[in-house]
């Protein structure tokens, strides 16, 4: 795969505090943080509703976070590549 380098797809300044954060294969943002918890607490929902269960790879996360509760993944605070890095927005998938 190569990516055209005349095309660039920034993250939204609104979100990276004005910092130039560029996307390729990833859908918004560089980094996609998903918990085990909220898609536990998803499923569950989902089979009160008699619908199937899905399963994380449908959201495409990056990382996937263990031994937190559903949605503090919204607010980590994690080190990645070496560079602090926080939450900026939570995704609506």
């Amino acid at each position: 795969m190569r990516f055209d380098p005349e095309h660039r797809r920034p993250s939204n300044t609104k979100w990276t505090q004005g910092a130039e954060a560029l996307n390729q294969f990833s859908d918004g943002y560089p980094l996609l943080l998903a918990s085990t918890a909220s898609l536990d607490l998803l499923n569950e929902k989902l089979a009160a509703k008699g619908l199937p269960a899905v399963g994380i790879e449908r959201f495409r996360p990056n990382i996937v976070l263990e031994g937190i509760e559903a949605h503090d993944e919204d607010r980590v605070e994690c080190c990645c590549a070496s560079r602090p890095t926080r939450a900026k927005c939570s995704c609506g998938r």
